[in-house]
């Protein structure tokens, strides 16, 4: 079961539609509704729990249908007409979105993902608990039985290239015993993918035998997903078949080297400073099914001793492996003495096999593992950099001591074990933000840089379980201003 205040929300919905409900706030029937009785789903937590049950019947990977979410109302000020509610538990986020309408002619709109982007799921439930989830078949929707080749185009980024922005053809696939498979592969019920603000690297182009083509925009930064202007893709991202993938992959991969030596190919010798930065993605409530990233620097390694012993840790041959289905979370940049930047994904062995990941000119698209010296270093260093600076958290202490004073068992506890994240985003220039979590905790501290007796630091303390919220300034002399609290 979905863990949640159902019968309070059902009477609230009898409320605010009036004439329309004649519900009651007794358990919800078995049986299909009459005119005088809720229908088997009658708020927003019983079509989660619906659609939990669903995936868990029909999918792999997701969270699971016995599990207790906490709820939020996140509907848009000034809004009417519809509602949107946010469940969470660790890990994971749902949406449900729905029309103030009838019980009887409620449909709830879901999204539900995993935070490590490893699962996405899009569907409606209806006031019956019938399920669905948009499907598509790209071979069956735009015609491809008739296709005679398969053109793989890719995206020009070389800034000095006279086709820079461009799509070009990387390979044309045309015997008719490589065609089949792919086609085979794709000819299949697509699932909906999180719609991802990012250009496609490659577009694949079917060529019919009557001349006519069909493009669809495929994969970027290691999200593999499917799109087109075509009809029938309704503005969505797609999932595509692992096996489509795996065709895609070995035919881009036939051509290219086995092994790839980064510091010599990239001329990584010349680096002065490597800024790494990390994609924190989250799902906004107001816009249900988007998944929005955001890029912020997390550290800045200009030590030269440190730079020399990375660098030389990538000086050496690294095999090289078809790309995984997965985004990297962190991108190193090397910024060399010639004034030239050269970026790598990265994702540490802490949060999964470990890969590394280069520019498509140099790696065709594959992934390499790093050297295990370079991953325990880059991690020490990732380590180190969550480490808030000695005023950031004298600031955080006294709000946190004012918070406990003055509301006692609202407050956080005592001997909570609290993690630090810088999260400034990259290249805001003049202030600096920090978060700190613990058990469901969020604490947000921004500031400017400015002298240090100058600062005042903004404080803002939440636990979305309870809807406690605090706001302060703390000065550096340790004095504590509330600006705001609701509990």
């Amino acid at each position: 079961m979905v863990t949640l205040h159902k019968m309070l929300y059902r009477c609230f919905l009898v409320t605010i539609v009036g004439s329309l409900l004649v519900a009651g706030c007794g358990p919800a029937p078995t049986s299909s509704p009459s005119s005088d009785e809720a229908p088997p789903v009658p708020d927003p937590a019983s079509a989660l729990e619906a659609a939990l049950g669903y995936i868990e019947q029909n999918l792999a990977g997701g969270p699971g249908p016995d599990q207790t979410w906490s709820e939020e109302n996140v509907t848009g000020e000034g809004l009417v007409g519809s509602s949107t509610f946010r469940y969470t538990r660790p890990g994971w986020t749902a949406t449900v979105s729905f029309p103030v309408v009838a019980p009887e002619a409620m449909v709830y709109t879901i999204y539900l993902f995993a935070e490590d982007g490893t699962f996405y799921w899009e569907g409606q439930v209806d006031a019956q608990g019938e399920v669905s989830e948009l499907r598509v078949n790209p071979v069956e929707a735009a015609q491809l039985t008739g296709t005679t080749s398969v053109e793989i185009l890719q995206l020009d980024l070389d800034s000095d290239s006279p086709t820079s922005g461009e799509y070009i053809v990387r390979l044309a696939i045309d015997d008719p015993d490589l065609v089949t498979p792919l086609l085979e592969a794709l000819d299949t019920n697509l699932r909906v993918a999180p719609k991802l603000a990012c250009i496609p690297e490659y577009t694949l182009r079917f060529q019919r035998a009557d001349g006519s083509a069909e493009e669809f925009g495929y994969s970027c930064s290691g999200a593999s997903f499917l799109r087109g202007s075509q009809e029938f893709w309704q503005g969505q991202d797609f999932q595509p078949p692992e096996a489509l993938d795996a065709i895609l992959s070995a035919h881009l991969t036939a051509a290219l080297p086995s092994e790839i030596n980064i510091a010599e190919a990239a001329g990584l010798a010349g680096t002065v400073r490597i800024v790494v930065l990390e994609t924190v993605s989250r799902a906004p409530p107001e816009s249900p099914g988007v998944v929005e990233a955001t890029t912020v620097e997390r550290l800045t390694v200009d030590d030269p001793a440190m730079i020399a012993q990375l660098v030389a840790e990538l000086d050496t041959p690294l095999p090289l492996a078809p790309r995984a289905r997965v985004m990297v979370p962190y991108s190193l940049q090397f910024h060399r003495e010639n004034g030239r930047t050269y970026s790598l994904g990265y994702l540490p062995a802490s949060q999964g096999a470990p890969i590394l990941r280069g520019d498509d000119a140099i790696w065709g698209g594959q992934d390499a593992e790093p050297p295990a010296a370079f991953d325990l270093l880059m991690q020490d260093l990732l380590l180190a950099a969550d480490e808030a600076p000695a005023p950031v958290l004298a600031a955080f202490d006294a709000a946190l001591a004012f918070v406990q004073k003055g509301f006692l068992d609202d407050a956080p506890e005592d001997g909570l074990a609290w993690s630090a994240k810088r999260t400034t985003p990259e290249g805001l220039l003049g202030s600096e933000s920090y978060q700190l979590t613990a058990d469901g905790w969020l604490v947000t501290i921004s500031f400017p840089v400015v002298a240090p007796e100058n600062v005042i630091y903004q404080v803002s303390m939440e636990k979305d379980a309870t809807g406690f919220v605090w706001r302060g300034e703390v000065r550096p002399s340790g004095d504590v201003t509330e600006l705001m609290s609701t509990h």
